[in-house]
C-alpha cells in the first residue's frame, strides 16, 4: 500500500468528525512509541498481528496506550472471515 492511499483512507473518517471534540484519528506505526502512554480509551487492531509479527511487542504497545479501564479490540481472520471467541454483542457493532 502506498502512503498516499493510506492518507486518503484516513482523510474520510477525519471528515466525519462533525465537530466532535472527543474524537480523533491518529496514524502511526503500531511499534512506534511516538504516542503518549495512557492516551486512548480504545485501541482497535484489525488484521495487524498476522502482517506485523512481533505479537508480544505489538500487544504491549497497544496496552501501554490505553487509559485505565480502556479496551483493546483485536480482530484477525480465521480463514473464513472474522469471528469473536467467545461471542459478544459488542463485536458485531465494530
Amino acid at each position: 500500500m502506498s502512503l498516499a492511499w493510506i492518507n486518503r483512507r484516513i482523510a474520510w473518517p477525519r471528515g466525519l468528525n462533525g465537530g466532535l471534540e472527543n474524537v480523533s484519528f491518529h496514524q502511526s506505526g503500531i511499534l512506534d512509541k511516538d504516542l503518549p502512554a495512557e492516551s486512548f480509551d480504545f485501541v482497535h487492531l484489525r488484521f495487524v498481528p498476522t502482517t506485523v509479527g512481533q505479537h508480544d511487542a505489538m500487544v504491549g504497545v497497544a496496552a501501554r496506550l490505553l487509559k485505565l479501564g480502556g479496551i483493546i479490540a483485536l480482530q484477525e481472520g480465521n480463514g473464513i472471515g472474522i469471528d469473536c471467541f467467545s461471542p459478544h454483542d459488542a463485536f458485531s457493532r465494530l
